[in-house]
Parts: C-alpha cells; structure tokens; sequence
C-alpha cells in the first residue's frame, strides 16, 4: 500500500491524536526551529505539513506559510487550527514541489518523518532538486526524520505501543530488509461495549544521516547542523 493510501485509509484519522496535545508540539517545534536563527518572518514552505504543526509555530513566528501534504483530511485539519494565520494549503506530492508553487522561499522544513516516506532515494534526490530551485540564496532548509539504518534492536523490533488511553489503543511492528522497513499500523477503537480493528502498512526509507547530507551538499547547500532532537535526527541546510 502507498503512504497515501495508508493515510487515507487508516493514519490520518488518528495522525494528530498518535502525536499528543497539538499546542504542546507546536510549542516544541517553535523552540526547536528558533533555535536555528531563522529569520524574522519572511516566506515559509512545509513539505509534508501534516496536521500543521510546524506550520502553526512558522505562522507564529510570522511567516506567511505554504503548507503541502498529500492528504485532504490533514490539510482539512490545519485549516481549522491555523484558522486566522497566513497559512496557504496544497494538495499535491511533495516530490512535484516546483511544479506546485512560485520560488523565492527564506525558509523550508519537512520534518516529523516525511523524508523516509518517500518511496526511493531518487525521490528524495527530485524533492531536494525541487527546494533548492524554490528557496532563495541563503534560504534555510531544515530536516527532522528517523534513521532506520542501524539493526532493529529491543522495542524497535517485532510490536510495540505508539500509544493508549480508554478508546483507543495503537501499535506498530517493523520489519526490516535490505533498503526500507515494512511498518505495520494496528489500532483498536472502542465503538461503545465493543472494540473495532483496523490494520494498514507502508513502507519507510533506511536513509542514514551522512548520505542525505552527501545530497544536499551536492545540490549548493551548506550543512550547519547535523545531529540529534526528540525521536531523530535533525540536519539544517543552507542554500549557498
């Protein structure tokens, strides 16, 4: 199955309660990104928007933002919480960005663990193509995504718990080969005095830290971080 069609399908229903309180990790994600000496406002891209939460901390930094992400449920999700900011949402895969919008960007984030939900390295390799077209010199561009590459060890191996309260319980299995590693979503929700399962896979990229560097660096940008947050890693590029 596509990571579009598992959103669709089973993820996007229960993305923004999976990830916690909404304004706590938009008060994450503000922190994190001015910690990274971001301009003062200016014109801001998020690939991979998801429900907005780095969008929301952009448009609170006053940014007037671009939000892209494949998924109408989510994109319908941020309109509701951005309600009032400049946040301008898009339908479309982040892999066709050029295509999608005008050039001349200060700043560029796709965080949580878009990166890896690309299907291929060369998809990557057209993504990073595409920003670099679209930001101005000395535009920022920051990443946030896992590194799968080291062998799976204690609970990222076989089933663990995402997350649990009375309604509604979630796991994952992961399952690793050579290049990607199967994910395996399970969720039970309470439907009154029953419980109702619904199950959906996906694949996600191995990529490991150095080689997205390596890309960035061979398409003129400078790499001013590259180390870890919560969950991660995190790599800042500036477009030279």
């Amino acid at each position: 199955m596509s990571v579009a069609e598992h959103y669709e399908n089973l993820l996007a229903d229960h993305y923004s309660w999976m990830r916690g309180p909404f304004d706590d990790g938009v008060a994450g994600q503000r922190a994190l990104l001015s910690s990274l000496g971001l301009p003062q406002g200016g014109r801001a891209l998020d690939l991979g928007c998801g429900a907005g939460l780095q969008s929301v901390a952009l448009a609170e930094m006053k940014f007037d933002v671009t939000a892209v992400d494949s998924s109408r449920k989510l994109l319908d999700e941020l309109s509701t919480r951005g309600s009032g900011l400049p946040i301008r949402t898009i339908e479309g895969d982040i892999m066709r960005v050029a295509e999608l919008v005008e050039p001349d960007f200060d700043v560029a984030v796709c965080m949580g663990d878009t990166l890896t939900h690309l299907p291929t390295v060369a998809a990557v390799e057209r993504m990073f193509d595409g920003v670099a077209g679209l930001l101005r010199r000395s535009g920022l561009f920051v990443l946030t995504f896992r590194d799968l590459t080291g062998p799976p060890v204690g609970s990222d191996s076989g089933i663990f718990l995402v997350r649990e309260d009375q309604d509604t319980i979630m796991r994952c299995m992961l399952h690793y080969d050579e290049n990607t590693v199967l994910v395996t979503d399970m969720i039970h929700v309470r439907d009154g005095t029953e419980w109702k399962f619904n199950t959906s896979k996906y694949r996600k990229l191995r990529l490991a830290p150095r080689d997205v560097a390596d890309l960035l660096e061979a398409r003129g940008f400078s790499i001013e971080a590259n180390g870890k947050t919560d969950g991660g890693v995190l790599i800042a590029a500036r477009r030279n």
